[in-house]
């Protein structure tokens, strides 16, 4: 009998530890392989977090250098004056005063130059600025001699010549800058051809070592690497980890990512995911260790799991999704010290820099550039937004009011297009002190335009007597015609027996702004009169 019982005992202790093991054996392999698989999405997300910010930086040097053309574009009239040396010298520092503010500002940017042709100029023309370190001002350096170079390294010209050959927008690949910084930068050139006329080329240096660290992507993932390969599949850059991690990791557990930036570069990233062999193990032992007792606390290590590891775990893949999906708003979520908490943390720090980046884009696409009032595009989105309150009925009250700036055509063919852009800035700038709590958006080269809703909408009336009385004391004042403001207004309300629409309103205004425009023309010595439809 105790031969039996001794047998039971010893039967039900090893269908105990075995059931506890088998057990324990399944959860934590289901434990690890969800670790696995959000671990595997957040290296993806962080991954394509890291292109993108290297992609922002590349592009606001690209944006940079090409409001730079565009300026040097409407400021060059006539290639062959810039042969004339204090001429050329007077337009480059005319030049050098709008770059440099922005340049300054521009991220990651270590230098920028204009530099002309030789067949136009000498061969040291132009100017050329370079930033000590990145968080230092540019500052003002010697030119090189373009012909010296052409005739003994004409490999070091790349930048100027190949631009001009392709005749468009280049960046060209990382190369040795041996004689400012000494380090690896690359370039972002725009050709400048006038009239047929190579004039010479416009262009940003961008520092190599500040894409090289934005790869480094992983702060609390020990084994991570990346390599860079130029436009050409050249090596670029090689990180020691990249190596050691292929040499390292198993083929199914190695991470690889790879994506092509801005500038045509190939960037590969690489990493091992988190291993949970240990804890597994550890909790395996025990269990076969306790064995009655080890069931009881296997059950509650399990709640414990469930709580703290799979319902975050489930939870942040869920935002994923929605982060996926195109829904930022990322709820809060409990944080701790462990891993997870760092997943957590660095999961939405990503979104909103994400969002931040986003919105940042989005009020810069909505706003007029020249003035900084809000643009067409701006204004089509609060039409259509108007639109829809009208025929839900949720609107009943509003005003449009038309502006067009008068006489911008002779201001910028008499004074030049940089006066006219002074002539526009004060109108807009004039229009907003009168309507201080309504949106401005210009939708024109000379035309604005206001919505009026709710205290504005009823002091209508009030705020169009302001402006007549402005305009007046303005017009009569003793200046140049740009530095004046000469603006003619139409205003319209919106009818609901009338108008089923916004552009109704802004039709009748825009009819009452060209009568008012037509009475200006006439009446030049008299205040204008505004008209309301």
């Amino acid at each position: 009998m105790k031969k039996i019982q001794s047998k039971f005992i010893i039967l039900m202790a090893t269908a105990l530890v075995t059931t506890s093991v088998a057990i324990g054996f399944c959860c934590i392999t289901a434990v690890r392989n969800l670790i696995r698989e959000n671990n595997n999405k957040y290296l993806k997300h962080s991954c394509v977090n890291s292109i993108n910010y290297i992609n922002t930086l590349l592009d606001k040097v690209q944006k940079t250098v090409e409001f730079f053309y565009e300026d040097l574009d409407e400021r060059i009239s006539d290639p062959l004056k810039l042969s004339d040396k204090e001429y050329r010298e007077d337009f480059c520092r005319r030049v050098e005063k709008v770059f440099l503010p922005i340049a300054n500002k521009t991220e990651s940017l270590v230098s920028i130059y204009l530099r002309f042709t030789p067949e136009l100029t000498d061969s040291k023309a132009g100017f050329f600025y370079i930033k000590r370190a990145l968080d230092s001002p540019l500052e003002k350096r010697e030119t090189s001699d373009i012909l010296f170079y052409k005739e003994n390294n004409p490999q070091f010209l790349v930048w100027f010549y190949y631009p001009l050959e392709s005749k468009k927008p280049v960046w060209i690949d990382p190369y040795l800058d041996t004689k400012v910084r000494g380090e690896k930068i690359i370039s972002y050139v725009i050709p400048i051809i006038k009239n047929g006329i190579e004039v010479g080329v416009i262009g940003a240096d961008v520092d190599f070592n500040s894409i090289v660290k934005a790869s480094s992507f992983f702060k609390d993932v020990e084994h991570s690497g990346a390599r860079i390969f130029d436009s050409s599949e050249n090596l670029a850059y090689l990180s020691k980890e990249f190596n050691d991690i292929s040499l390292k990791s198993e083929k199914k557990d190695l991470f690889l990512f790879k994506e092509t930036l801005l500038n045509g570069m190939t960037l590969e990233l690489t990493a091992i995911p988190a291993n949970v062999t240990a804890e597994s193990a550890e909790i395996i032992v025990k269990m076969i260790v306790l064995t009655l007792i080890i069931i009881f606390v296997y059950i509650l290590i399990t709640v414990f799991l469930v709580k703290s590891i799979i319902k975050p775990l489930n939870k942040l893949n869920r935002l994923a999704m929605n982060v996926a999906a195109g829904n930022l708003d990322v709820e809060s979520i409990d944080k701790s010290d462990d891993e997870i908490g760092k997943l957590i943390n660095s999961f939405t720090l990503s979104v909103g820099r994400l969002k931040n980046s986003i919105e940042i884009t989005n009020s810069r696409a909505l706003t007029d550039s020249l003035t900084g009032v809000k643009n067409k595009a701006a204004y089509d989105s609060a039409i259509k937004n108007i639109n829809s309150a009208v025929q839900n009925g949720s609107l009943k009250n509003f005003a449009i009011v038309v502006f067009d700036c008068n006489n911008l055509k002779l201001i910028n063919d008499t004074y030049g297009h940089e006066c006219g852009n002074i002539f526009l800035k004060n109108c807009s700038a004039f229009i907003c002190r009168i309507f201080s709590h309504s949106p401005v958006f210009r939708i024109g080269g000379d035309e604005f335009v206001t919505i009026l809703q709710n205290e504005d909408f009823n002091d209508r009336n009030e705020l169009v007597a302001d402006f007549e009385k402005m305009m007046t004391i303005i017009v009569h004042g003793k200046h140049l015609p740009y530095e004046d403001v000469s603006i003619a207004m139409g205003m319209a309300d919106f009818d609901v027996k009338i108008d089923f629409s916004a552009e109704t309103v802004f039709k009748r205004a825009d009819k009452a702004m060209y009568e008012n425009k037509k009475q200006m023309k006439n009446d030049l010595c008299s205040p204008p009169h505004t008209t309301v439809k």
